[in-house]
Parts: C-alpha cells; sequence; structure tokens
C-alpha cells in the first residue's frame, strides 16, 4: 500500500515499488509541434512540407525527439484542416506523399520520430464517403455517419433533432487509415477529439443551462460515452504493433476542478497550483502564447518569463510539447490589430456595436488560436523569412528582434535554454521523466516550487510567476548539500535557506 509522508508545507504520497512506472522511448521523449501553414513557406505565402524539410536541422538541433504536425491531409480547409475529405492524401498547397515521404525519411536519418494529427470524430462534407451517406440510404458508408429525423416547429418547419450545440459527427475504415501511415513510416498520431467517438444514441436533449440560448452544452451525452474505452483499446491494439507513439485531446471534462479552462482572467497561482497538482501536465500553448497568458510579455521580462515557463512545464512529469516559436518566447498577437487581421474568428453578430466588439476583440487576443498561428520568425529579413511574398497571416511586428537567427547561437536566448531543458530530462531523466511529483509550499501567491523525485534522488524546482521580488524559505528538507544545475538568471550555484526569488526567476536544485 502506499504510505503518506507529511513534512513542513509538503504532503507526498510514497508509491511502493510496484506501482513505479515502466520505461518507454515515448516517456522519455520531447515533442516539437508544427502547424504547417505558418512553419516555413516555400513560395506561396503558406507554410508547407518542403518549407518544413528545409528546417529540420533546426529542429534537431534544439534536442526535441518527436515532431508532431497538425492537419496536413486533403481538406476544403473550412475548418484550417480539421474537416478532411481524404485522408490518403495532403492538401494540395501543403504538398504531396511524396513530400511527405520525404519528411519521414529527413526525420528519420535525424533519429527523429513523426507523429501525425489524426481526426476521425468527424470528416468534412466533401468526403466521398459522405458524399455516397447522402446520395443513397443504401450506401455502404451510410453507417459511418449519424442521421435523425428532425422536429416539427409550431409551424410546420423542420428543426434539428436535440438542442446540442453542433459538434462534427467505421472502425474498420479508421483501422486501416492508421496502418496506411504505420505502413508509409509515421511513428504515431495526436488523437482529435478522441473521447467524442462514443455518444449517447438516444440523443436525448441536452439539460437548459443557459435558457437564453437556442442550443445547449450536450457534452454529458457526446463526451466519454459508454464505448469509449472499447474503441480506444481497439486502436492500441494496433499501435502496439508497430510499438507507435498516441496523445489524446481529451476534452468536454464537466469538473472544473479538473481541468483549466481558458477564459479570459487572471488565474490566481494558487489556482493554478491546485490544478497541476491534480493534473500535473497540461497544453498551454494552442489557444494563446503562454509568455502572455501565464507571465508577462513586457520587453523587460520577456526573456525571464519565457525560460521560467520553458522550466515550468519541462521538468513537469508527462511527455514535454513545444508549440513551434515557443522556442522563441513568441508572444499574442498585438492588441493593435483589429478584427481585420484575424483568420479564426468565433461568431460576431452582424451589427454588433463597438463595445460588443471590443469586448469579442480582448477575449479573441487572449485566447484566439491565431496567436499561435502567425508566421514563424526565422531572422530579420522581410515577412520574417517565413516566405519571398506576403503571407496568409501578418507577421508579427516584433520579428526584426525576436527571430530563430539571433537565437541559435546565443547562448542566453531562449532558444537555447529550451535546450537546456531538454538536456536535463535526457540526463536526469530517472527523475524529471519517471519521478514522482510533489508540490511545494503550495500557498504561496508568488513563487510556484515542487519536487521530483526517484528513490533517494531528488530536485526541487523554484519558479516565479511575479514582476516583483519574493522573500522565501527553502523548506528545511531541501536545505541539503547539492548543487543548482540550470537557472536562467545564470548566476546561483547553490541554495540559501533564505532567498530572494527574482521576477520570473526559475532554478533547478539537485540535492547530493
Amino acid at each position: 500500500m502506499p504510505t503518506l509522508s507529511i513534512t513542513a508545507n509538503v504532503i507526498r504520497v510514497l508509491p511502493n515499488n510496484s506501482l513505479a512506472p515502466k520505461s518507454a522511448w515515448w516517456k522519455e521523449a520531447n515533442v516539437y509541434q508544427i502547424y504547417p501553414a505558418s512553419f516555413k513557406d516555400s513560395g506561396d505565402g503558406i507554410g508547407d512540407i518542403p518549407g518544413i524539410i528545409s528546417k529540420l536541422d533546426y529542429i534537431n538541433n534544439l534536442g526535441v525527439d518527436i515532431v508532431w504536425l497538425c492537419p496536413c491531409y486533403k481538406s476544403p480547409q473550412v475548418d484550417m484542416g480539421y474537416d478532411i475529405s481524404d485522408y490518403r492524401d495532403i492538401y494540395e498547397k501543403y504538398g504531396t506523399l511524396s513530400d511527405i515521404d520525404e519528411l519521414i525519411s529527413g526525420l528519420h536519418k535525424r533519429n527523429l520520430k513523426f507523429v501525425m494529427d489524426l481526426v476521425v470524430n468527424h470528416t468534412s462534407d466533401q468526403h466521398e464517403w459522405f458524399q455516397s451517406a447522402l446520395d443513397s440510404r443504401e450506401s455502404p458508408y451510410r453507417d459511418f455517419y449519424i442521421w435523425k429525423k428532425p422536429k416539427t416547429g409550431p409551424n410546420g418547419e423542420r428543426l434539428p433533432p436535440n438542442n446540442w450545440i453542433s459538434h462534427f459527427g467505421v472502425r474498420a475504415e479508421v483501422h486501416d487509415i492508421i496502418r496506411f501511415w504505420l505502413d508509409r513510416g509515421v511513428d504515431g498520431f495526436r488523437l482529435d477529439a478522441i473521447n467524442f467517438i462514443s455518444k449517447d444514441l438516444d440523443f436525448p436533449d441536452a439539460p437548459v443551462t443557459i435558457p437564453s440560448a437556442k442550443f445547449q452544452d450536450a457534452t454529458i451525452h457526446y463526451a466519454n460515452g459508454p464505448r469509449l474505452h472499447e474503441y480506444l483499446r481497439s486502436m492500441g491494439k494496433i499501435l502496439r504493433e508497430y510499438d507507435a507513439f498516441s496523445v489524446g485531446e481529451m476534452g468536454a471534462f464537466n469538473d472544473p476542478n479538473e481541468v483549466i479552462k481558458y477564459f479570459p482572467r487572471k488565474w490566481k497561482l494558487t489556482e493554478l497550483k491546485r490544478i497541476v497538482n491534480k493534473w500535473e501536465t497540461y497544453m498551454y500553448e494552442l489557444h494563446g502564447r503562454s509568455v502572455s497568458r501565464f507571465a508577462s510579455d513586457a520587453p523587460q521580462f520577456r526573456v525571464y518569463a519565457a525560460t521560467m515557463l520553458a522550466t515550468f512545464l519541462g521538468l513537469q512529469s508527462g511527455s514535454v510539447f513545444v508549440y513551434e516559436g515557443q522556442e522563441l518566447g513568441m508572444t499574442n498577437m498585438p492588441k493593435t490589430w483589429g478584427i481585420d487581421k484575424l483568420k479564426d474568428l468565433e461568431l460576431v453578430e452582424a451589427g454588433a456595436s463597438e463595445e460588443v466588439l471590443q469586448v469579442v476583440m480582448t477575449d479573441l487576443q487572449k485566447t484566439c488560436r491565431d496567436n499561435s498561428r502567425t508566421p514563424m520568425q526565422w531572422d530579420s529579413s522581410d515577412y520574417a523569412g517565413f516566405s519571398p511574398v506576403q503571407p496568409w497571416m501578418d507577421v508579427m511586428e516584433d520579428y526584426k528582434e525576436w527571430n530563430a537567427a539571433s537565437q541559435v547561437d546565443d547562448p542566453s536566448s531562449v532558444y537555447s535554454y529550451w535546450r537546456s531543458i531538454f538536456e536535463l530530462r535526457h540526463r536526469y531523466k530517472d527523475i524529471f521523466v519517471y519521478g514522482s511529483f510533489t508540490s511545494v509550499d503550495p500557498a504561496d501567491e508568488q513563487v510556484f516550487a515542487f519536487e521530483r523525485r526517484y528513490e533517494d534522488k531528488v530536485a526541487l524546482v523554484i519558479t516565479s510567476f511575479s514582476e516583483l521580488d519574493a522573500l522565501w524559505t527553502v523548506p528545511g528538507e531541501y536545505t541539503k548539500p547539492g548543487k543548482v544545475v540550470l537557472s536562467n538568471y545564470n548566476d546561483l550555484e547553490t541554495l540559501e535557506s533564505d532567498i530572494t526569488v527574482r521576477p520570473f526567476e526559475a532554478i533547478v536544485y539537485i540535492l547530493d
């Protein structure tokens, strides 16, 4: 049985040895995520696979182990590539199957793995399956989709069959698709909205939680359904045959204590601590750049804030995911950008007042996916070296200073710091990959400290989420002899019992 150890400011669960995690290559891997339209263009203003191939040495130099490519399949691009019309072909503006083969080969030559996005909860309405199913009730693809008779309104009008907010919504075909790509050399998949694949087939109306809204949140009926684990196990069986990697997007959890929601408000550090201590890993970058959302992108703090977050995210347990540009400290789009510059808009009612538009823009500036889709900033040349022509989306104005060319060989850069994080994870993988996680001093509102422990090996990670100095007393059990193996102020060798933690400082201390 696990035992409980309680010391000052620390509560730790000590598992027995039978529960120690098993080693696996994917647990030790660091993942670099690419959004193809925004990474590197080879000529027409839209990023593409040849552009990615041209930057493989840059990715390899960072120290990652896996490259995850967001959806690149054939698509009408109504939903930015998540609406797939052919799972066995590539969107023509991104390239060809031959380009994908060259990308896989180039990655494998550098001992890097390749993961694709697999979106199987829904297809485009242009997919041949849907077109066939629409044409005939006898189509072999008819049962790939869910069809329900409409309700009839008071005036005889046709209405949707229930009050669910719409979410895009086979197994043998999906398994064939998985094998198609694994046989082609792909090393795994990121599974989009995967916990939506099993639903309540009675399709009841959802509870009315917003009386003024016509349609209601129905996640209790279409998320985490009764056959979810059965479906996942069938996919997992195939993945195990290839020793392949998978990571799932699991949205629509209804317990607010379990998942941090991306609301445009200021989070107390103690709230973040409670959530991290329970879930411990999270995807921070996809709906807004983390340095802008959780720290500070002010010029005097930006490097420290970005490297602090690298420490905070990179040294927790679980797989580490870095989204393109995060390794450079890229930020959210500027507040001066108008709604006309955005590509991924929430629905704004026509004729909305200036006051409403201002509220919408304030929200979007923090949470819109466009924040993480501005073109990658490669150098100080025109269009940040992303493209020889005007890109599909505007480049951030700070690209002349904040770009890859200025950081790759600078030992004090955000890029070099991320490389140091990945080196630490590899060098001390027993601690940082397989070790336990414990929050230290969870009540502090400025300092987020945590312990990583593997048997008798212990690391203390100290991070500041504040723009002010913080006086912090190191708990007695961590004042033993040891060494600072990484610090973003780069001027510490050891810890005192009482320390002043500077704005957005990060310290990694390993006890002897």
